[in-house]
């Protein structure tokens, strides 16, 4: 399923074919199915460097300024390539965690992942422009397992769908463009 929702682009669903289970129970036609990711996307222009973005993007501070969700990160310095923290927050009314990987981080892209009851893969590319530099964010979201991962996956999706990654690179952009 691909289309455009009011909150950016999401792609994703159900992959792969459900073959008859030959028997009386479904297990081998869930043993056939794969959950893919959903991923959304969105793009602003930020009247900034590359370098001013990736800043914003990079600095714990400046995360809670622009992040949709209220989060707390086990450390105050800038996040780099190599990079392995943890975040925690509420979603959905409930406390989680999450552990961070950061694989990028320059001024062409940051790239990380965050594992825990819903698991994401983020991208921004940063890309110069006339007049600043344009932010390609991508998230990926998963369910980390078990009933709590879906409804929590899905709670994710549904925000993500409500727009708050559009509000997100947008206000990365104007705060990229006060430094």
């Amino acid at each position: 399923m691909t289309g455009d929702r009011p909150g950016g682009r999401e792609e994703g669903g159900l992959a792969g074919a459900a073959e008859p289970s030959g028997g009386p129970t479904t297990r081998d036609v869930w043993a056939a199915r794969v959950l893919a990711m959903k991923t959304w996307t969105a793009t602003a222009t930020a009247a900034a460097t590359p370098e001013s973005v990736l800043d914003v993007l990079t600095d714990p501070a400046a995360a809670r300024r622009w992040a949709p969700v209220d989060f707390e990160v086990d450390t105050a310095s800038r996040l780099s390539p190599g990079d392995r923290t943890r975040v925690s927050g509420r979603l959905a009314g409930r406390d989680v965690g999450f552990d961070v990987q950061v694989h990028d981080a320059d001024p062409r892209r940051l790239t990380l992942t965050a594992t825990g009851p819903v698991g994401f893969d983020v991208r921004y590319d940063l890309a110069p422009v006339c007049g600043g530099t344009e932010v390609r964010a991508s998230v990926s979201v998963r369910s980390g397992g078990g009933l709590g991962g879906r409804v929590l996956a899905h709670a994710t999706a549904a925000l993500l769908s409500a727009g708050a990654l559009p509000t997100a690179v947008s206000r990365i952009a104007r705060e990229a463009a006060t430094c």
